[in-house]
């Protein structure tokens, strides 16, 4: 077989996009320049699946459960608010079964079910597209969009979630495609639907896949039959399947979270998203802008569709669309962030490589010679794109991982210089936020059961973090910390002595938060903890005695419930001068 005919094979090329996917993210760095970023360890050693009743438990659990302190926990979730992502816990549980800590292999499994995503994109889209355009999109998919938070470990349920969606659409390709109903197609069929499931149980950011399917199916065929009733039964004929996987899941959800605190979670939505609240609605016998535009688009974009509806080139972009709308969710919940999104460059890219493929197979181009030069300029800024996307994303995967390693060596100082045995019970304070910070310390210790806790009002503020946008830093600025002791209950005072660059944070993601005792978690508020009165916290009360208008507090006292206390107590906080972990002096419980 001669070299070109190779390059023409599509196993061979599928094979050759995989190695060279994983061989550039697998070597950008070496073993030992990586470890692990915030929720890694907490999610790895609460995750771990040893026995039977662990696996139960990562399926009938919250994941952010595995990431909280011994002190509070999370609101319990519900049907709608809960993360459900159990899937995960598998490889996760392998691994370290195998490789322990060892960041870097946990890296190459992020690199490889990234790789293997290239592959499957790639092989999708070789269905529909020529072998060159695939091969490309394929590339383009693998290094174009920012991934360098592929060192995050803890992110695998993005990758996870995209290969079960990408199985999913090519099992159901091959069902919805094929001329023969045999056994075959039926298993194609099934397949698919458990591809789709696997995908939500890894990350809810597939959740629309079943309907977008339903969509595709709908307008792609619709035009075969004579009526709207037919064309809708001939679809739940061929998507019937994805009705019973979300019926699955749904009763997977509901027994894992129940119906419990919907009313609080309606209430964090309208805190974050306040417009809903004059969204759709008469306010004073006015209707908002924002209402009226939604009509117009309405009524817009459904006069495009009956305009446009037969023609087969709109239906696909139409469908390619949808796809976009049902899997950019995510960011508009959460943030624009690429991981959150990351589920919607695959359609982003197809109806990229659609539109081209539209224009020189539609008689759009007729010159065979403006074809090549079309083709040329297109190749050409694609490779601009995938060459320009792998520098991008090695230099930030190498700069991500820088980061791992100057959080890592704050740990490693700490647990050099002091000594803390087994039967310790650590209470954290006043330090930078760590989302995991009880799985850092039992990962050090090798002590699973380790008692951590952490008191959440005390975080040091620091810009960028938790809705922190002022000029804040955690080394460099002076602070002050005094032992109190208030009607028999002893605490710290912690005292700025740099207020435009020192202080500490009570928020998160930009609201407020205030201590739940019926439900041992903090809840989001409107409103902030008012200066000079106390306050309840999860281990006792503070009393905020200033507090800047930028809210960054500079001044305030933490008592603790004597309960907490005992004589294996030991308190570890922040020298925000010199930038590390400090035990406080032995005498502070005297």
């Amino acid at each position: 077989m001669s070299i070109l005919k190779i390059f023409k094979n599509k196993f061979f090329l599928g094979l050759f996009l995989f190695f060279i996917v994983f061989l550039i993210f697998a070597f950008c760095i070496g073993s030992k320049d990586i470890w692990f970023s915030l929720d890694d360890l907490g999610v790895i050693i609460s995750g771990l699946i040893n026995k039977l009743k662990y696996f139960i438990r990562v399926f009938s659990e919250d994941e952010r459960l595995y990431i909280c302190p011994d002190n509070f926990t999370i609101p319990k979730p519900n049907i709608i608010s809960g993360f459900y992502r159990p899937l995960q816990h598998i490889p996760f549980t392998l691994i370290y079964n195998v490789f322990g800590f060892n960041a870097y292999a946990y890296y190459l499994t992020n690199v490889f079910f990234h790789a293997l995503n290239s592959l499957l994109f790639f092989y999708l889209l070789s269905s529909f597209f020529t072998l060159d355009l695939a091969f490309l999109s394929g590339l383009l998919f693998a290094f174009y969009p920012t991934l360098d938070w592929i060192v995050w470990i803890s992110t695998l349920h993005n990758f996870l979630a995209i290969f079960f969606m990408l199985l999913s659409l090519i099992f159901y390709k091959n069902f919805l495609f094929s001329t023969k109903i045999n056994i075959k197609n039926k298993i194609y069929f099934f397949l698919s639907g458990l591809m789709f499931l696997l995908s939500i149980l890894s990350r809810e950011n597939c959740i629309f896949l079943g309907f977008w399917i339903m969509f595709a199916v709908f307008i792609y065929f619709q035009n075969n039959f004579k009526t709207l009733f037919q064309a809708i039964l001939f679809t739940i004929s061929k998507t019937w399947i994805f009705f019973g996987i979300y019926f699955i899941y749904f009763l997977l959800r509901l027994n894992a979270f129940g119906l419990y605190s919907l009313n609080r979670t309606f209430n964090n939505i309208l805190l974050k998203f306040n417009y809903f609240n004059n969204f759709c609605c008469l306010k004073n016998l006015k209707i908002s802008i924002l209402t009226l535009l939604t009509i117009f688009l309405f009524f817009f974009i459904r006069n495009v569709f009956l305009k446009f509806y037969k023609n087969k080139n709109f239906k696909i972009l139409l469908i390619l669309f949808l796809g976009y709308l049902f899997f950019i969710w995510p960011g508009l919940v959460a943030y624009f962030n690429p991981r959150y999104i990351s589920a919607v460059y695959p359609f982003i890219i197809t109806a990229f490589i659609t539109v081209i493929y539209f224009l020189l197979n539609n008689k759009f181009i007729k010159s065979n010679l403006l074809k090549k030069i079309f083709l040329f300029f297109v190749y050409l800024f694609f490779s601009y794109l995938i060459f320009n996307g792998a520098l991008t994303n090695i230099s930030g995967i190498k700069s991500h991982a820088s980061s791992t390693l100057n959080y890592k060596q704050n740990f490693e100082v700490f647990f050099k210089n002091f000594n803390l045995n087994n039967k310790t019970k650590i209470i954290l304070f006043g330090i930078p936020f760590v989302s995991d910070i009880k799985g850092v310390f039992q990962a050090y210790l090798n002590n699973f059961d380790l008692s951590v806790c952490l008191i959440r009002d005390s975080t040091l503020a620091e810009h960028g973090q938790m809705g922190c946008v002022s000029d804040y830093k955690t080394k460099g600025v002076k602070s002050k910390i005094e032992k109190v002791n208030i009607d028999g209950q002893i605490g710290f005072r912690l005292i700025s002595l740099d207020k435009d660059h020192c202080g500490w944070w009570m928020d998160f993601s930009f609201f407020p938060l205030i201590w739940s005792p019926k439900d041992k978690a903090y809840v989001w508020t409107d409103k902030k903890p008012e200066v000079g009165v106390w306050t309840d916290f999860s281990m006792g009360k503070f009393l905020i005695n200033e507090r800047l208008n930028n809210n960054v507090i500079t001044n305030v006292i933490f008592l603790f419930n004597n309960k907490w206390i005992d004589k294996n107590t030991v308190f570890v906080t922040w020298d925000s001068f010199n930038g590390k972990y400090v035990v406080l002096e032995s005498n502070v419980l005297e």
